[in-house]
C-alpha cells in the first residue's frame, strides 16, 4: 500500500486552486468531512455558459435518468 497523502494547509486561494488542478479528490476523501449551508435565494444569479454539443447532450440525458431536480 503507498503512502498516505494529506490535504496541505493553505495559505491563500490561489495556492489551493494550484494544489487542486494537479491532485484529484478520491487520494484525499478520508480526510474530508461533511458540512451543511444554504444558498439565499437572494444571492442566486443565472450565467450563461456556453459548452459544446456532445456535453450538452450528456446532461440532458442525465437529467432525463434522474429527473427535474438535475440540471
Amino acid at each position: 500500500m503507498g503512502t498516505r497523502k494529506y490535504i496541505p494547509d493553505f495559505t491563500s486561494y490561489e495556492e489551493m486552486a494550484d494544489f487542486w488542478d494537479t491532485h484529484g479528490l478520491a487520494d484525499y476523501w478520508e480526510q474530508t468531512e461533511p458540512v451543511a449551508f444554504e444558498i439565499s435565494e437572494q444571492a442566486r444569479r443565472r450565467y450563461v455558459v456556453h459548452i459544446d454539443h456532445d456535453l450538452r447532450s450528456r446532461v440532458q440525458r442525465l437529467r432525463n435518468i434522474e429527473g427535474p431536480h438535475v440540471g
